[in-house]
Order: structure tokens, then C-alpha cells, then sequence
């Protein structure tokens, strides 16, 4: 048998399936209508290729139940079962079936789905790609000349113009045909087919496609090795590296893999080693709990990156070690001064082609503003990521605009909007298999929980996640807070003591820090926990006038109202009022009208308590602090006018 009558070989578990118009091919997770692809989320074609797995020919297909789908095709990821549904409509779209007379999705009222049309396996592969067709296996293996190089090349230009115009699917499929045609020609060179596959990954990343990610990739770590090229290498590393955020990326270990490619790569290639140096540091920022020397080699390591990059005199590598260091180093740094440092990032890549440095930069300087407390300067950067998100046609910066929007959301108070806008990113990012995206959606779900009073849905849903709250304390600070208002005081203070050892050593200072610090804060306030209060009002001091934003997903309000929360049950009457009063005077100045709230309830316990401590006599005074504390969302219904504080 010839190579390439080997190639289009395919096992059973594989092999293209036709219904009606449409062919399924599960080598590539793709569907076609004739020659045309038909746009599909990894999600749906996995629904998909399940009920037609069940399809019988000659027969009735069985019933496919909700719970076997979603223990296929979700396996392993909380959802609820309402997604199925969503998904469902979704195939019923693109297959242009109807509920009603469906032709190909039955439902089965109170049962689940079943495959109604008839399918019929085809014996060989077809092509990969329309744009390939079918190859005509005798011609070629006879060695007639059918002018690959120039396929070759027209696959490539076509791949080119559809980048240029930001058409990121069609572009991938471009460069799968270019690759399955330099496969083809025995006189292509690794090199060569590597660069194609590196294209044909980023393209694909770009496109949100996770299955062609997927091959690209391992076929990308594959040719890498065995070109032995350390500079290709890095290449594969590092776009995976920017995959990792995005799409769901097949390695374990990416630091692991980046540290070898560092270590392998010559000193002269300064630009590399710059940017290999600077995404390791990123990625050694998230172990910064877990290790206590790898905050040290984090910063070690961008100090290294960005003397390489200075060496380099390479803008674009400067402006790559510039973002990863402020990413690295979020929650660590001054707000002002990364607001200056990303205006500066906006700067140098303003006129870069790669929508992602803008973002990335843009979104920066969003956060930073939002920190700083500039209402003004956050919407116009907002916005501005909003319009360029929508530019670049990439999904995974889709759902990050929306969580941009619930962020928004929240600070307004505007409950209903953040709900519409968690609702559309979660959708969106489970389309695409973004974990990062969900987890943070997941965050906010449970914030705007919080903010509606539904303690006991927060407290429920975090048991549920127990292992990941059990290795992420910024989670555990939040189970805190809704156990101490849920009324499960017992179970708030024995976890409230096990975070405060050490000064609350177990929090990783990280862009959730100042979050974590604001919830444990609140949770001692309705607790009355002095002890830990203290250590807490020492941590978040030198943080006051600064707000909490918590991956640029929640934020809770400027830090100086839980320290005047502290300073009241701390007996500080005086500093107590400074706080409260620097807080109100920022919320009414950024629009944060519920947190706006939250500090005028906390000025009339304050005033109260000052009466008090008035009339009764001094010894008495030492209760001081004492009064009653409302949870945050018992506010939401209380009116926004002014109150006048004695």
C-alpha cells in the first residue's frame, strides 16, 4: 500500500457518517453540508455525534437520556440541564431541523432526544477539507504531476488574506489544507510544515476551534522535537503558552515546558529568551501560595526578560514582557503605577496587527483605573475594549468583554443587566470549552448571589466545588462571608481561624487578595472576631483609597469602607469615621450606588453608637461598636438618597 493510500485509511470508530445533506466526519470533528462546513461548537458536534452513534440502521435509534449526555459530553463540569437544551437548539440551527416536524432531533417529552434520520457510514475519509476535495488516490500514486507546490502556495496566500481579514476559521482551514498538501509532498521540509502548523494552530485558536486546536497543537509539539531546533521549539511552546488562557490546551505541565525550552535556547536569541522568561513568570505567578520562594523567582525571572528584551532593542518583545510582567504581577504593584505602565503598553502597541497585545493592554488599563477609584477612565477604557473585542471577531475576547460588562454591572448596582450578561458568557464560554472563562463567570454568579442575599446558595454551591475551594482560599474567603450571613456561625469562624494563621499567610497575594481580605473583613465584622479584625485592618491599611477588583470580574467597593467596618468594631471611632466618609465620598463619585449603600448604613451605625457611648456612663463606653450589623444585600432595596450624618 502507497503513503498516501496509508493516509486516507480510517478505523470504524472514525469513519465520515452521512444523514440527509449533511456528513459528519469525526476525524476532524467537522460538519459539512455538500462542500460547505457548517460552523459548530465543540459541545454541539459532541451532542451530535453521540445521537448518531445511536442511530440503528434498518431500526428506531433509542432514546438518548439528558443525564448520559451530559455525563458524555460535560463529563467532569458543573452544568445544569438547562444546557442541553441550549445545545440542542443550537444543532437544531445549524442542521435547519424544527422542533415541530423535526427531520433529524426528536424530543421525547420527559425522556430526552433520539436520532430519527437514517445514517449511513462511508467506507474511506473524503477530504480533511472543502477546500482540499477529494483526493484522486490512482492518480497519485501512479506519480502523475498534480501541482502540489502550487496548491501548496495558493493554500498559504488564501490563509494569508483571510487572517488580514480577521476570518479566523476560514483561515485555519486554509492552513489545514496547506498542511495536509505539504504532507503530501515528500520534499517539504519539517521546518516548513511546522510553520504551517503553527499558523494553522494560532488561527485556530483565534477562531475559538478547540478540536482543530487540538490536532494542530500535538502535531505542532510533535514536528518541534523532531526538528531539534530550539528556536522552533519556543515557537510551538510559547503559542500554546498563549493558548492556554483561551482554549482548553493539551499539556499538563506548561512551565515545566517552558523552563526546558529557556533552558535549551542559545544566550544570542535574546528576543525568545525574552519572551519564553516573561510567560514562565507569568505562569510561576499562580504557584505564589503554593511555594514560598516562587514569588522571588518570579520576579527574578522578569527582571531577566526584560534586560533580554532591552538587548533585544525589539518593541514588540519589551511590549510583551511589559504585559506578562503587569498580568504576573497584578494585586502586587501600586494601581497608579500600572495604570501608567499600561497606558504606556497602549502606547508601544498601538499600531501592532495583533488585536491581543491591544486588549490585553487595553483591559489592564481598564482594571487600573477601577483601582484607583477614576469612574471616568474605566468607562472610556471599557469601551474601548468593547469596541476592539468586537474588531478582532475572537470569541475568547467575546466573553471577556462580557465579563467586563458584568464587572460594570455590578459597580452601577445594576443587578438584572450583570445576570443577562453572566448568562450570555457562560453559554458563550462552555461553546468553546474556555475553563478559565467559566470559573470566573462561576465567581461572578456567585457574587451577584451574594449581593441578592441567596447566602445558602452560595454556601451550597462552594461544598459542591469543595476541591477547588480547598486549593483556592480567595474562594474560601467568600464561603466565609456566606456562612457568617447564612447564620452557620460556627462553621464561618473555624474556617475564618484557619485562614487568619500567620496573618493570613495562606492568601496568596494576587490579583484576589485585596477581594479575599474585603470579604474576611465583612465576615469578621458580623462575626464581632476582634482578633482577626486586627490583623486584617494592618493588611488592608496600606491599600486605603484604593477599590477591590478581583480579576477584573467583581469588584467590592473602595477598601476604605470595610476598614471604617473594622475600625467601629476595633472601638476606633475616630478613624472609623475618616474611613466611612473617604468611602461614601468615592462611591458617589464613580456611580457605585449599592456599595454607595452599604457605607451610609455603616455611617448611621457608627452615629449610633456614638449617642450611645454619649448618654450611658464611661465604663459602659468600652461597648463601643457593638451594634448589629446588616448583611451587604439586605441594602439593595433601601432608597439612594442623601442621609444626613450627625
Amino acid at each position: 500500500m502507497s503513503r498516501l493510500e496509508e493516509a486516507a485509511v480510517v478505523t470504524e470508530s472514525v469513519r465520515p457518517v452521512q444523514f440527509g445533506e449533511f456528513v459528519l466526519r469525526r476525524a476532524d470533528q467537522t460538519l459539512f453540508r455538500g462542500n460547505v462546513r457548517v460552523p459548530l461548537a465543540p459541545k454541539a458536534f459532541a451532542l451530535l455525534d453521540l445521537l448518531v452513534r445511536r442511530a440503528r440502521p434498518g431500526s428506531l435509534a433509542p432514546v438518548v437520556r439528558k443525564r448520559e449526555i451530559l455525563a458524555q459530553v460535560w463529563a467532569d463540569t458543573f452544568v445544569s440541564d438547562a444546557v442541553v437544551k441550549v445545545c440542542v437548539r443550537e444543532l437544531r440551527r445549524a442542521l435547519q431541523d424544527s422542533a415541530v416536524e423535526p427531520r433529524y432531533i426528536r424530543s421525547e417529552r420527559g425522556r430526552g432526544y433520539r436520532f430519527i434520520a437514517e445514517c449511513i457510514e462511508e467506507p474511506g475519509c473524503g477530504s480533511v477539507l472543502p477546500e482540499i476535495g477529494r483526493v484522486d488516490l490512482p492518480r497519485l500514486a501512479a506519480g502523475l504531476d498534480v501541482g502540489v507546490e502550487t496548491t501548496l502556495s495558493e493554500r498559504i496566500q488564501a490563509g494569508e488574506r483571510a487572517e488580514a481579514s480577521r476570518s479566523w476559521q476560514e483561515s485555519a482551514n486554509h492552513y489545514a489544507a496547506a498542511c495536509t498538501a505539504a504532507e503530501f509532498d515528500g520534499a517539504t521540509d519539517r521546518p516548513r510544515l511546522l510553520e504551517l502548523t503553527l499558523r494553522r494552530m494560532s488561527a485556530a485558536r483565534r477562531a475559538g476551534d478547540v478540536a482543530t486546536f487540538r490536532g494542530a497543537a500535538s502535531r505542532a509539539l510533535a514536528l518541534a522535537e523532531a526538528t531539534r531546533d530550539p528556536r522552533m521549539q519556543a515557537r510551538a511552546v510559547l503559542e500554546l503558552a498563549e493558548a492556554h488562557q483561551s482554549v482548553t490546551a493539551p499539556v499538563q505541565d506548561l512551565a515545566a515546558r517552558l523552563e526546558a525550552v529557556l533552558r535549551d535556547l542559545p544566550n544570542h536569541e535574546l528576543e525568545l529568551r525574552a519572551r519564553v522568561a516573561a510567560r514562565l513568570a507569568y505562569a510561576r505567578a499562580a504557584e505564589a501560595g503554593a511555594e514560598a520562594d516562587s514569588g522571588e523567582r518570579r520576579d527574578r525571572l522578569l527582571a531577566s526578560a526584560g534586560r533580554m528584551a532591552e538587548e533585544s532593542g525589539s518593541r514588540a518583545a519589551r511590549a510583551f514582557v511589559l504585559k506578562y510582567a503587569l498580568w504576573a504581577r497584578r494585586g502586587l504593584d501600586a494601581p497608579r503605577l500600572v495604570l501608567e505602565q499600561a497606558e504606556r503598553l497602549v502606547a508601544w502597541v498601538e499600531d501592532s496587527p495583533s488585536y491581543e497585545s491591544r486588549l490585553h493592554a487595553t483591559a489592564l488599563c481598564a482594571c487600573a483605573a477601577l483601582e484607583l477609584g477614576d469612574g471616568r477612565r474605566f468607562e472610556r477604557w471599557l469601551e474601548r475594549y468593547v469596541e476592539l473585542a468586537a474588531a478582532s471577531r475572537q470569541p475568547m475576547f467575546g466573553w471577556s468583554a462580557l465579563r467586563l460588562r458584568v464587572l460594570r454591572a455590578f459597580l452601577h448596582d445594576d443587578l438584572v443587566a450583570a445576570e443577562r450578561h453572566i448568562g450570555e458568557g457562560v453559554k458563550l464560554a462552555e461553546s468553546f470549552e474556555q475553563p478559565d472563562a467559566i470559573a470566573l463567570f462561576y465567581l461572578q454568579t456567585l457574587t451577584l448571589r451574594l449581593l441578592q442575599g441567596r447566602y445558602a446558595e452560595i454556601a451550597s454551591a462552594l461544598e459542591r466545588a469543595a476541591a477547588i475551594v480547598a486549593t483556592t482560599p480567595a474562594w474560601r474567603a467568600l464561603r466565609v462571608y456566606a456562612y457568617a450571613c447564612a447564620g452557620e456561625s460556627s462553621r464561618a469562624r473555624r474556617e475564618l481561624r484557619e485562614l487568619a494563621a500567620q496573618e493570613f499567610a495562606a492568601i496568596p497575594r494576587d490579583g484576589a487578595w485585596k477581594g479575599a481580605c474585603v470579604l474576611l473583613a465583612d465576615a469578621c465584622v458580623v462575626l464581632r472576631e476582634r482578633e482577626a479584625a486586627r490583623s486584617l485592618y494592618a493588611l488592608l491599611l496600606p491599600h486605603r483609597g484604593e477599590l477591590a477588583v478581583v480579576h477584573a470580574a467583581v469588584c467590592y467597593g473602595s477598601i476604605e469602607r470595610p476598614l471604617g467596618e473594622l475600625a467601629l468594631l476595633l472601638r476606633r471611632p475616630v478613624a472609623a469615621r475618616r474611613h466611612l466618609e473617604a468611602a461614601l465620598h468615592v462611591h458617589e463619585r464613580i456611580g457605585a450606588h449599592g456599595w454607595e449603600r452599604a457605607t451610609r448604613a455603616a455611617l448611621r451605625r457608627h452615629a449610633a453608637a456614638s449617642q450611645s457611648a454619649r448618654r450611658v456612663r464611661p465604663s459602659a463606653r468600652a461597648e463601643f461598636g457593638s451594634v448589629a450589623v446588616e448583611p451587604l444585600a439586605g441594602l439593595a432595596a433601601e432608597p439612594a438618597g442623601r442621609d444626613v450624618v450627625s
